[in-house]
C-alpha cells in the first residue's frame, strides 16, 4: 500500500562511522578467535590422541601450568603468527582474509600544509565502488547537513564519495546499557517483552535500544521528556540518541558507536528572542 517509505541508506541515521579504535578492535577480534580456534584443535587433537591418559580425574592433566603455552606452540597460529597477523593490518590491507580485507584504511597523513593536514583528520571515506555511476551516495543528503562540509570533496571518480566531517561533529563511543536497562523497566515504566501480552502490545509503544525491542510503554511522551533531561543534566551519556517516531510508533535509543554527533541549541517557550538560552 506504499504507506511506509522505502528506506534511505544515504541517510544519516543508517550510516555508522568506523575510527580507529573501531577497526583495531574488529582485527583483534578476528584474530583472536582463529587463534582460539586453533587452540581448541590442538587440545581436541591431544585428547583423541591419548584419551587414555587422561581418564576420570586424569582430566585436570590436559590442561596444567605449561600446557596452555605448549598447544600454542604446536598449534597453525602461534604468538608469533598472532603478532605478525595483528602488525599486518598496519601494512596497507585491513583484516585476517580475502573475505574481510579493506583496502585504504591505512593512508600517510599528508603534510602539504596545516589545512590539508586538518582536511585529512576528518576525511569520511564511504563504503561505495567509485567506478559506479549511481548518483544517490554521491549526493549530500539533506540529514547530512551538519555533520559534513558542504563544499569539500575531491573531483574525479571520488567525488560525493570522500566527504569531510565538519568543524563541529563528533563520533559517538558506545556506552554500558545493561544499568540504563534495568532503569527502564524498574523507573521508566516499560513492560519487558515477555511479559507484555499481545492486548498490550497493541495499544502500546515499541521501545527500541540499539536497534532491538526490548519492551512496550503507554506514555512515551513523558519517557521522551524524562530521557532527554537525564541526558541534558549528565544522567545518562550526552552521546545518547533518543527520538519518538509518532509515524512507526517507535521509541528509539541508540548509544552504540560510530554515530555522527553535532552540537544543537535548546530552545525554549515563547517567540523571538525568548526562546533562546542567554548566553553568558
Amino acid at each position: 500500500m506504499n504507506l511506509e517509505p522505502e528506506t534511505d541508506r544515504d541517510n544519516i541515521k543508517s550510516q555508522r562511522c568506523l575510527p580507529a579504535g573501531s577497526l583495531i578492535r574488529d582485527l583483534f577480534t578476528a584474530i583472536y578467535r582463529n587463534w582460539r580456534k586453533e587452540t581448541l584443535k590442538a587440545i581436541e587433537s591431544n585428547y583423541k590422541y591419548n584419551a587414555i591418559s587422561y581418564q576420570g580425574e586424569n582430566i585436570r592433566n590436559l590442561i596444567s601450568a605449561g600446557s596452555l603455552r605448549q598447544y600454542i606452540k604446536h598449534s597453525n597460529l602461534n604468538e608469533v603468527d598472532f603478532q605478525k597477523e595483528l602488525m599486518s593490518g598496519f601494512t596497507g590491507k585491513w583484516g585476517t582474509n580475502v573475505y574481510d580485507m579493506r583496502v585504504g584504511v591505512i593512508q600517510e597523513l599528508g603534510r602539504m600544509s596545516y589545512f590539508d593536514t586538518i582536511s585529512h583528520t576528518r576525511r569520511v571515506i564511504s563504503d561505495f565502488d567509485t567506478g559506479l555511476k549511481d548518483r544517490g551516495p554521491r549526493a549530500l543528503n539533506p540529514s547530512q547537513l551538519g555533520y559534513f562540509c558542504t563544499s569539500e570533496s575531491p573531483t574525479g571518480g571520488s567525488h560525493g564519495v570522500t566527504k569531510n566531517l565538519a568543524i563541529l561533529t563528533s563520533i559517538s563511543i558506545s556506552c554500558p546499557i545493561k544499568e540504563f536497562t534495568d532503569w527502564l523497566y524498574e523507573r521508566g515504566n516499560v513492560i519487558k517483552v515477555v511479559d507484555a501480552t499481545n492486548k498490550f502490545k497493541a495499544n502500546a509503544t515499541s521501545v527500541q535500544l540499539n536497534g532491538g525491542t526490548i519492551g512496550f510503554i503507554l506514555n512515551p511522551e513523558k519517557l521522551i521528556l524524562v530521557l532527554k533531561l537525564m541526558k541534558w543534566t549528565g544522567c545518562v551519556s550526552p552521546m545518547t540518541s533518543i527520538s519518538y517516531n509518532t509515524f512507526e510508533n517507535i521509541v528509539r535509543i541508540f548509544m552504540d558507536d560510530g554515530r555522527l554527533l553535532r552540537p544543537l541549541y535548546h530552545l525554549g517557550a515563547g517567540t523571538g528572542a525568548k526562546k533562546w538560552p542567554p548566553v553568558s
